[in-house]
């Protein structure tokens, strides 16, 4: 896990090519609003120890709110948080506790349903890696925790009066090559059909930078390892640091009107960067040479005492093998793959049978309808 601080995010920013964040001047602009809102405010924040969580939670706690509860089902990295959070901003909440609970389980609804208010509640929890939906079982629990969570959760919201519920999409629910990617858009569909009293909002982000599980994490750890870095020669991706993401997701949950879903604008600052371009700069900053290695065979021949010696690091870069994976990202097109098509017309009306919020159904199925029509117009 990476915590955010002026040398992790100056490092995470000259690693993906840049030397300034893109939401600084935002962050600017809005200080008071954003204080003013959260400061004295009761906060929930579900999957709070992951990556994009620990960032909000360090934005939010920042606010000094009066009530922060934290929950994830990860009991270690919450209680690393906490030691974190009181050695930074030597403040703690009035109220502020950890809970190592599902959002999926009998022991959070009773939680929920225990708790009297929340000004605010922000779901960070979600199956996020396209290879987990290679087997029916953890496919069936992506689309529990990606979409059929968040459905019985804003119904108990909706009764607590809670004056504003956030969660966090992702950019490959935007013309989703992957099941992934359409539980993201099918969430965001979800959150935005009404409700009797509760707000919500979404954010879009590019993939940020060294978060837990993702390939620039794992440089990190074969770095550790005296391993050879692998990964796609042919893939590129926007990146953001862990502050970026923590500020999206707090301008929309504070800023962000009902049913609105916030993304980073894509401007000169920020470009697409390839993984093998990364790993250079990243090697560059610890004092070796990247070493391209052409097959497999090749970087075998490295060992952990030639490495330290002649400060070479092989690294492996071939075109990408990951099903369902878009060569480069963006954030606003049209939904287009078969994918959608076949994921929507199966999932939706189960979805539906599995939450109790008829009133949701209209809706939703208008919205499938519309999705498959542009599916099946969109010329590519």
């Amino acid at each position: 896990m990476v915590y955010s601080n002026s040398n992790t995010l100056k490092t995470e920013l000259e690693l993906v090519g840049r030397s300034r964040e893109i939401l600084a001047d935002d962050f600017k602009r809005h200080k008071n609003h954003l204080f003013n809102q959260i400061n004295g405010a009761k906060v929930l924040v579900i999957g709070g120890a992951g990556s994009i969580g620990s960032a909000i939670v360090q934005e939010i706690f920042s606010q000094k709110p009066k009530t922060l509860d934290i929950i994830d089902i990860d009991e270690n990295s919450l209680v690393e948080l906490v030691r974190f959070l009181r050695i930074k901003f030597n403040f703690s909440p009035e109220t502020f506790r950890i809970f190592t609970l599902d959002i999926g389980s009998t022991e959070f609804q009773f939680f929920l349903k225990s708790q009297k208010y929340y000004d605010y509640v922000l779901n960070l929890s979600a199956l996020k890696h396209v290879r987990s939906e290679g087997d029916p079982f953890t496919l069936m629990r992506m689309i529990k925790v990606n979409i059929v969570n968040n459905i019985n959760l804003i119904e108990t919201l909706d009764q607590m009066s809670v004056k504003k519920f956030f969660c966090v999409s992702s950019d490959k629910a935007v013309d989703p090559y992957n099941v992934m990617g359409a539980t993201k858009r099918l969430m965001e569909l979800v959150i935005s059909c009404p409700t009797e009293k509760l707000v919500t909002s979404s954010a879009r982000f590019a993939n940020v930078a060294f978060s837990k599980g993702s390939l620039l994490y794992s440089f990190c750890r074969r770095f550790e390892n005296f391993q050879p870095f692998i990964g796609p020669s042919d893939t590129q991706r926007y990146f953001i640091s862990h502050r970026e993401a923590g500020l999206l997701c707090l301008f929309s949950l504070v800023l962000g009107k009902n049913a609105e879903v916030f993304f980073p604008k894509i401007g000169n600052e920020i470009r697409l960067q390839s993984f093998p371009e990364i790993a250079e700069r990243f090697l560059f900053q610890k004092g070796f040479k990247a070493h391209f290695c052409k097959n497999s065979d090749e970087f075998l021949r490295f060992s952990k005492e030639t490495i330290q010696s002649d400060l070479i690091w092989p690294c492996y870069f071939k075109p990408s093998q990951t099903t369902g994976e878009k060569k480069k990202k963006f954030f606003s097109q049209i939904l287009r793959q078969s994918i959608c098509q076949l994921f929507l017309k199966l999932a939706l009306s189960k979805i539906i049978k599995l939450s109790k919020l008829k009133k949701f159904m209209p809706l939703v199925l208008r919205s499938r309808a519309l999705l498959i029509k542009d599916v099946g117009t969109k010329q590519t």
